[in-house]
């Protein structure tokens, strides 16, 4: 082999070698797992120049990492925390939806409230269903609570209970018909459960006569009992 060979063999893989290893670097560089920890190292040191770093990260492609910087920011807090929160509750990823939703009750964004029951009423993903019927309870008021019962014929359970729990805490009044209804009629015995516990919060006598009913007559144990407290609690009002 001649010298100049020898020679362009050795650039070669000279060049191939670093290649290879600016690939591993970007590789590492775009982990989510290493991003993630990335962003709550620079959470321990808020200066401008890392938020700025962090705010990078709410176009990255991974819906975790979007998440995670979202959080971040809207905790530490920063002053637009609230508009971002409110921005990513439209992400095409759950997670960042579920996580959007959680903030905005957090923050008590009273602006968030129609598009929260957006979420409620249509969102594919039925965790974001459930976190944005939470966060509605936790902000609170009149509409909310509209909103909250739509939540009641949910295909999904955990949804349903977590509307129920959402009425109950700001609105239980306006809601009677539908835990009535749920008392009743509901699949699942943990939403009858819930729709019971309702209905004790909500203290009304006209209560009474449908969760005596149930109290002899559901099949499940768990409903009776909570029927049965619920018009002792009434009783004792």
């Amino acid at each position: 082999m001649s010298l100049n060979s020898c020679m362009g063999f050795t650039v070669l893989r000279t060049v191939i070698l670093a290649v290879l290893a600016g690939s591993i670097l970007v590789g590492c560089s775009q982990d989510p797992t290493a991003r993630i920890e990335k962003i709550y190292s620079l959470q321990g040191d808020p200066s401008e120049a890392n938020q700025a770093r962090i705010r990078d990260e709410l176009v990255n492609p991974d819906g975790d990492v979007r998440a995670t910087a979202l959080h971040v920011l809207v905790t530490l807090p920063v002053p637009d925390g609230p508009e971002l929160a409110l921005r990513f509750l439209d992400d095409d990823h759950p997670f960042v939806r579920m996580t959007a939703a959680i903030l905005l009750g957090d923050l008590s964004a009273d602006n968030a409230v129609p598009v929260l029951g957006l979420r409620l009423s249509e969102d594919e993903d039925w965790h974001v269903r459930q976190r944005a019927a939470e966060a509605l309870a936790k902000i609170g008021g009149e509409e909310a609570a509209s909103l909250l019962r739509t939540g009641f014929t949910d295909p999904i359970k955990e949804v349903r209970r977590a509307s129920i729990m959402g009425v109950s805490r700001i609105a239980p009044e306006a809601s009677m018909d539908g835990l009535v209804l749920l008392l009743q009629e509901d699949p699942e015995w943990e939403v009858r459960v819930q729709a019971a516990r309702a209905l004790a919060s909500l203290g009304s006598p006209d209560a009474v006569a449908p969760l005596t009913a149930v109290m002899y007559e559901d099949p499940n144990e768990f409903v009776r009992a909570a029927a049965a407290h619920a018009v002792k609690v009434i009783n004792q009002e």
